[in-house]
């Protein structure tokens, strides 16, 4: 009986042995399956911000193209406006030097560029823009910027020195 005791013992230790390294190869299969999925979601995610990134860049290469459209452009305008004020005589009796001419000169000069601009917008505005995903702001918006407001933001007292803040004190003492 003693003998038998035994070897059930032995058979018991055996069997818990067994049924240890099996619980651990499972934990080791379940820990690489993990891995594996882990490693294939970071796979997928990689895949999916270089496809954004392909995208972006494409805009960046289609805005950059407009760019340079709209440059050379810009430059056949000026070289073309640098000939008509070349070639261009003097329409009155006044001098070519001079305070008025200088003004009547920046007036034209003015009315050409803004000219120019606004065609310029124009044609852009109506060039195609590539289809985007909501993930994605487009490159170059086709609406013109609205024009800076001329506010003066109040300075703030810290912003000066002790001094400055001084002079400026004593400044407003004297006109008020």
């Amino acid at each position: 009986m003693a003998e038998a005791e035994g070897w059930r013992r032995n058979a018991d230790e055996r069997f818990q042995e067994v049924e240890d390294r099996a619980r651990t190869a499972e934990e080791r299969r379940l820990d690489a399956e993990r891995r594996c999925f882990q490693a294939e979601r970071r796979r997928l995610d990689a895949e999916r911000r270089l496809a954004l990134l392909e995208r972006v860049l494409h805009e960046m290469g289609l805005a950059s193209a407009r760019m340079r459209q709209l440059v050379v452009e810009l430059g056949s305008l000026a070289a073309r406006l640098r000939r008509a004020l070349e070639q261009a005589p003097p329409s009155t009796g006044q001098p070519i030097s001079g305070p008025a001419a200088e003004a009547d000169h920046r007036v034209e000069m003015a009315d050409a560029l803004a000219a120019a601009v606004e065609r310029l917008r124009t044609r852009a505005a109506t060039v195609d823009e590539p289809a985007s995903s909501p993930e994605i702001a487009p490159c170059a918006q086709s609406t013109p910027a609205p024009a800076p407001v001329a506010m003066a933001r109040p300075r703030h007292k810290h912003s000066l020195s002790g001094i400055a803040r001084w002079r400026i004190w004593r400044k407003q003492r004297r006109k008020g």
